[in-house]
């Protein structure tokens, strides 16, 4: 069996943890990805796609929602100079810390080499970071 890398990062937020799903909820998170142009239907089976011009696409399903939770996601990825990945799995999870504090945690598995891997954990830091901009 390939090997395949899992990607397991966390921020804490100064809100709680409804806030934090809301900014999942209405893109704001995805924004920060710095795609050209979004569709994101947040709902179980809801399809998304990011076009990066002249770069690449990711894009799949939403999977699971559990307000305030988690939000589950069947994630591919093609273009960026690199392997294309399908059927990459994403998990959105929200813990609550205190009434003033929520963790969100991003668990990103099965993806197929140390390449995308590093592209994905250095987008990722930069995108947790960036969201705490919005609280």
């Amino acid at each position: 069996m390939p090997q395949s890398f899992t990607l397991n990062l966390s921020h804490t937020y100064n809100c709680c943890p409804e806030k934090v799903f809301k900014k999942i909820e209405d893109v704001t998170l995805f924004n920060l990805t710095g795609a050209d142009d979004i569709t994101f239907v947040f709902k179980e089976d809801g399809a998304f796609s990011f076009l990066f011009n002249n770069r690449g696409e990711i894009f799949g399903m939403i999977t699971k929602i559990i307000p305030n939770e988690i939000v589950l996601i069947n994630w591919n990825v093609v273009g960026f100079d690199n392997t294309d990945e399908r059927d990459t799995k994403l998990e959105l999870i929200i813990d609550k810390i205190d009434e003033n504090k929520s963790r969100l945690t991003i668990v990103n598995s099965g993806i197929s080499n140390k390449k995308s891997f590093d592209k994905k954990e250095k987008a990722w830091i930069e995108i947790l970071e960036d969201l705490e901009k919005d609280f």
